[in-house]
Formats: structure tokens, sequence, C-alpha cells
């Protein structure tokens, strides 16, 4: 009767998860991004897609752990299955508060999946400044992409916030420092 009830446990834990999963996925990554990495005066701190998707992976991994000890009856198999997921949910969490890429009058700081180390550039490292436009039609997301002197890009998809940003900081300061513009339409 003990196992039965512990198994329940794991059981409604899995489900309690999975319920509430969407909402997490949304404001969690946003949150550890702004609190971790915005600075006094950014123009933006912006939070790239693969956030979501590592924490997303993460909340799925912890979800199937404890499943996985409620259909296996918590046999040891499904305690080290169990144990498996919760490890590779851990790394997967982690993972997703790493990218981050804030931009400021100085400078462009940023940090790409799964690397440990920031990279910061002044604005007078950028080489050039890219804008993919796709139509309203297609279902692709317009983006940015930078490219600096060291050879390096970064690329941003574009978002409401993020569009009054360029219009109004980034493209002042790329046309001040005299940095090529291309505009490339995907039509």
């Amino acid at each position: 009767m003990k196992n039965y009830e512990a198994r329940h446990v794991f059981m409604l834990f899995g489900i309690c998860i999975l319920l509430v999963s969407p909402v997490f996925i949304l404001l969690v990554p946003l949150t550890v991004v702004a609190t971790k990495y915005d600075k006094l005066g950014a123009w933006i701190t912006y939070t790239p897609g693969a956030n979501y998707l590592l924490f997303g992976l993460g909340v799925i991994l912890i979800s199937f752990a404890s499943l996985i000890v409620f259909f296996l009856n918590l046999k040891k198999g499904a305690i080290v299955g169990g144990l498996i997921c919760t490890i590779l949910s851990g790394i997967a969490f982690y993972s997703s508060s790493l990218p981050y890429v804030t931009l400021t009058n100085d400078e462009i700081s940023f940090r790409k999946v799964f690397s440990l180390e920031r990279q910061t550039y002044s604005w007078d490292d950028l080489d050039r400044f890219v804008y993919y436009e796709t139509p309203q039609q297609k279902e692709e997301t317009p983006y940015y992409e930078f490219y600096f002197t060291d050879g390096n890009m970064l690329s941003m998809y574009q978002n409401g916030h993020f569009t009054e940003v360029v219009q109004k900081n980034v493209h002042s300061k790329v046309m001040l420092l005299g940095i090529p513009v291309e505009h490339i339409h995907d039509y």
C-alpha cells in the first residue's frame, strides 16, 4: 500500500508540471535573462528563442522522470531512469539561463547557446549590419545580423520591442559610425 501511494505522488507531480509548464516556459527564461543580464541604461536585453526551447526540454524531462517512476511502479530501473532524466533536466535548465543579448549605447554583449564565454563588442567593432525582411504572408520571422570585425556574427529575430530599439537607437548608432547597412528582401 505504501508503494501505491508514493507512485501516485509521482504521477500527480508529473501531471501538475505538464499543466503549469506553458506559463513557466513563457515567463521563466525571460525573467532569468532580465534578472541576470539587464544593465542600467541598456536599450534592450533580449532573450533568444533557444532559452525557451531548452527550458521547455527541461520541463518535459522532469515530467518524464516523474511519469517513468509512476508507470514502472518504483522499480530500480525506473528510479535510475528518473534520476537520469532529472539530471538531464537540470543541465537543460542551466543551459537555458546562458544565452542573452544586451545592447547599450557603448556595447553589444551576448552569450551564445552552450557557451560559457560572454562576448562583448564596442559599436566600433561592428563591421556591417544586415536586416532580412520577409513578407507577412510567409511564416518566417524577419531577423537582424551583426557582423563583427573578428568574423563573429550575432543573429537576432525581430519582435515588437526590438523593432522599436533598432529603428530608434541601433540605426542611429550604425549611421553615426558609418557602418554599412544591408536591407535584404526575401520575396
